[in-house]
């Protein structure tokens, strides 16, 4: 993944009668906070492209999706386009039979790690999650949320950065950024978690792998 030259408008990667996968670009919203939001995001190309998904979904104003990302965050959002297979896959969303693959950009080397400690929303920063692990501290607003993220690989991918492939288990609100940032690897151009300045957040949702148990056939979406 090339964070220098990265795709500044949404477009399809992968379209079949259940599903619809877009790439959205870095800086773009995912969804609209609520129905009177009209500010561009990924969810109004998606309505723009296909149809059906406010037939299928009237009453939502972010019709299908399945899951969100950051605004920073670039890559693969997915859309169902109709009820059964929205429920389908929400059903398996957090277990193995759907696999959700990251691409990050950091500073230093790491090994395959299992990154398995909760995240809550800090007490003294509004827009800031944190790792829990002194609970007794109570520096955090709210409930803490199991969080599962495994650092599969790293490549050194020039003379500054390694390139990690990263896979989470759940899905908490900045997840991926929080969990690196703890272990001392913050993502290049997250300036909300002191990592390395770039002109963008250097994470990519790269990949999602589907299992046959849902559709009855295996689906690979790669951007």
């Amino acid at each position: 993944m090339d964070f220098s030259h990265s795709s500044s408008e949404p477009h399809v990667v992968y379209e079949e009668k259940n599903i619809l996968a877009i790439n959205k670009p870095g800086g773009l919203p995912s969804n609209p906070l609520n129905k009177d939001d009209e500010k561009k995001t990924a969810v109004d190309f998606a309505i723009s492209h296909c149809r059906e998904l406010k037939k299928s979904f009237p009453d939502s104003f972010e019709p299908g999706l399945l899951h969100r990302l950051d605004v920073g965050t670039s890559g693969l959002l997915l859309f169902a386009k109709n009820e059964a297979a929205f429920t389908r896959l929400r059903n398996f969303w957090k277990t193995e039979a759907v696999r959700k693959i990251y691409t990050a950009w950091v500073t230093d080397e790491t090994p395959p790690l299992e990154l398995t400690h909760p995240i809550a929303r800090s007490l003294n920063h509004k827009s800031r999650m944190l790792v829990i692990d002194r609970p007794e501290l109570r520096l955090y607003r709210g409930k803490a949320m199991e969080a599962h993220t495994r650092v599969i690989s790293c490549k050194k991918t020039s003379e500054k950065y390694y390139e990690l492939e990263i896979e989470i288990l759940t899905g908490v609100m900045h997840q991926i950024r929080v969990h690196l940032a703890h272990e001392n690897l913050p993502i290049v151009g997250d300036e909300l978690y002191k990592g390395a300045e770039f002109k963008r957040l250097c994470l990519h949702s790269s990949r999602l792998e589907i299992d046959e148990v849902i559709f009855g056939k295996k689906i690979t979406i790669k951007t």
